[in-house]
């Protein structure tokens, strides 16, 4: 038995030295050899991508300067049972805190919407995350007509929903 495998080492090694000799095989090798390198690399990119998911509950705490215009917003909105524009929440706090940058009011926003403890409620503004919960379960427990939006919003008495809209601002087309 060990002349056979004694045998299959020597022509292995007598075929390695004649493909080693060939551009073709040399080809071969080296293709195989990048290849690998891109494979273990979008691997690596992979792993690196997994271990950057940070998770909600471990956010970075805000700098005193943010922590402070965050805490002054609070105060400006707490108790309200409407959403806050946050122009107005700018203007309440903007006398006893300086909010930083170009556009203040848009640093604000940003600042408020990064923030776990206030909601967006699009346009028409902020409320705080903790009271929010608490309206929502107020919302749940009236009744289906009281919470809905058919009360009349414009000053012909027609809802929302049946008044002719402008798809263009100016009436062009």
């Amino acid at each position: 038995m060990s002349f056979f495998v004694s045998a299959l080492e020597a022509e292995i090694a007598s075929l390695q030295d004649e493909l080693e000799a060939d551009p073709r095989f040399l080809k071969l090798r080296e293709l195989e050899r990048v290849r690998a390198l891109y494979g273990a690399q979008e691997q690596s990119l992979s792993l690196r991508i997994e271990k950057r998911v940070i998770p909600v509950a471990k956010r970075r705490m805000p700098s005193p300067e943010r922590q402070k215009i965050l805490d002054a917003a609070k105060e400006a909105i707490r108790g309200r049972t409407q959403p806050t524009p946050t122009s107005d929440i700018f203007d309440a706090i903007s006398p006893d805190v300086e909010i930083p940058g170009n556009a203040p009011k848009n640093n604000l926003s940003a600042m408020l919407s990064n923030s776990t403890e206030f909601v967006s409620h699009g346009r028409a503004g902020w409320t705080l995350a903790s009271e929010t919960s608490e309206a929502s379960g107020d919302l749940l427990a009236r009744s289906a007509p009281e919470a809905s939006n058919s009360s009349p919003a414009s000053p012909a008495g027609e809802p929302d929903s049946l008044r002719p809209v402008d798809p263009v601002p100016g009436g062009g087309t």
